[in-house]
C-alpha cells in the first residue's frame, strides 16, 4: 500500500470582523457576530481517507467540523500545548508544555465520530474558535500514482 501525506494548515482564525455583526437600533451589551471561519479541505483520493489531526492551544474545547462530521474533545489546552487525534490509530492524545502525553480516549465528544475518516473530494472545514491546526491526509493508494 502507497501512502501520500498531504498535510493542511488552519492558522488562526484573525481575519474575523466583529464590526461585521447583527446591529440592532437598540444596543445589547454584547455583539452578534459569526466568529467561525470554514475553508475547503480536498482530498485527492479515490476513497475516504484516514487524518491525522493536530490541535494547537490556546483553547477550550476545541471543535472542527469536516463535512458532516464533527471532532470534539472536551478538554483545554493551554499556549505551547497541543492536541492530536490519529484517525488510523485510533487515538486522542494531549501533549502537555513539559513533553507529557496524555490519553483523552474518554473526553472525546460521543456524540459524533471522531474516528471517521475524510471522505473523498471536497469538504468544507469550519472550528468554533481561534486556534490554529493541521490536517495531515493519509491518502492510500494499491500502486503509485506514476503508474
Amino acid at each position: 500500500e502507497w501512502v501520500e501525506e498531504r498535510k493542511n494548515e488552519f492558522g488562526a482564525a484573525e481575519n474575523v470582523d466583529l464590526d461585521a455583526g447583527l446591529d440592532y437600533q437598540y444596543d445589547y451589551r454584547f455583539d452578534f457576530t459569526n466568529t467561525i471561519e470554514s475553508r475547503l479541505l480536498q482530498n485527492t483520493g479515490y476513497i475516504e481517507s484516514d487524518m491525522i489531526m493536530t490541535i494547537y492551544g490556546p483553547c477550550d474545547v476545541p471543535k472542527v467540523t469536516i463535512g458532516t462530521n464533527v471532532y470534539k474533545v472536551n478538554t483545554s489546552l493551554i499556549s505551547g500545548e497541543y492536541l492530536e487525534i490519529n484517525t488510523e490509530t485510533r487515538s486522542i492524545y494531549k501533549t502537555m508544555n513539559n513533553g507529557t502525553k496524555v490519553n483523552l480516549f474518554d473526553d472525546r465528544d460521543r456524540e459524533n465520530n471522531i474516528f471517521s475518516k475524510v471522505p473523498e473530494g471536497n469538504n468544507m472545514v469550519a472550528r468554533n474558535g481561534a486556534f490554529r491546526f493541521d490536517i495531515m491526509l493519509l491518502i492510500k493508494r494499491s500502486e503509485p500514482k506514476w503508474i
